[in-house]
């Protein structure tokens, strides 16, 4: 990790930094670490790449690797591209504080994508500046505070995250059309998506659409937009008081008995019984 906040004598595993990285600066080696890394680009673009996978990151996005993952960096664009990055250990908030807060599990349990709103976006920023200010003038109570501000950005992301799906498999432009599909879906899952509707949006046949994108992300089109609809249902589950009814019409299934069904066979049980056994009956 990071050198560590000396702030306090218990020492901080809480560590921020903010740097600015010139385009087509690379990270080009793989490496991987055993704490959490919250990647937050405010502006310009780069790709992440983790696992064998590609992610593209514009301004306002934030990519979390999960402990002991492989990744690297590649920044592009033709602007200056400013991140801030948070360390974290997750032993240093106790097992209890996690169970009350079972929605962090959407997107701790492996690395993800995350997208905001405007509004978002701007309290995302808020947390990271207060928690940026406390790391680089630190004093007695510098490990405190910033565990507290940490708790308080992990559920602003539980409330104001998406979570994105729009990785690649390769590094050429074969699936940069895909990548602008698969996009619309991560951030528009709630409304009907058709895939001829997809393949028109890039200018393409429904039958070399269908085949582009299974083989470039892996899925096909119909299992690939319900993979995100659950998994955005499950944070709902876990994070709101709505009925199963109201988060299936939410996450766009066309009736509740069908959410049921798609849930039981992606999650292996209900709606109703993930719900309970997550902590929020």
């Amino acid at each position: 990790m990071p050198q560590e906040n000396s702030g306090s004598g218990r020492g901080s595993r809480v560590y921020v930094e903010k740097q600015v990285r010139v385009p087509n600066f690379e990270m080009t080696y793989e490496h991987a670490h055993e704490y959490y890394e919250f990647f937050y680009l405010k502006t310009g673009s780069c790709r992440y790449m983790t696992e064998g996978r590609i992610y593209h990151l514009e301004a306002g996005n934030m990519f979390i690797v999960h402990p002991g993952d492989r990744h690297s960096t590649s920044y592009q664009g033709k602007v200056p591209c400013e991140r801030i990055v948070v360390y974290f250990k997750r032993d240093l908030v106790d097992e209890g504080w996690w169970k009350e807060h079972a929605g962090t599990d959407v997107f701790m349990a492996s690395s993800c994508k995350l997208s905001f709103s405007l509004k978002a976006k701007a309290a995302i920023e808020r947390s990271l500046r207060a928690m940026l200010s406390e790391n680089n003038m630190p004093d007695g109570y510098t490990s405190e505070i910033l565990l507290l501000l940490m708790k308080q950005f992990l559920i602003d992301l539980v409330r104001r995250g998406t979570v994105m799906n729009d990785f690649v498999r390769s590094n050429d432009s074969f699936g940069r059309d895909i990548e602008t599909v698969i996009r619309y879906i991560s951030e528009n899952y709630s409304k009907p998506l058709t895939l001829e509707e997809a393949a028109a949006s890039i200018n393409l046949a429904p039958t070399y659409f269908s085949r582009k994108f299974k083989n470039v992300t892996g899925s096909n089109f119909r299992d690939f937009v319900i993979s995100i609809r659950i998994r955005q249902a499950s944070q709902m589950l876990l994070t709101t008081d709505d009925s199963v009814t109201e988060i299936s019409q939410k996450c766009g299934f066309s009736s509740a008995n069908y959410f049921k069904d798609c849930f039981r066979r992606t999650m292996g049980q209900s709606p109703t019984l993930f719900r309970k056994q997550k902590g929020k009956a």
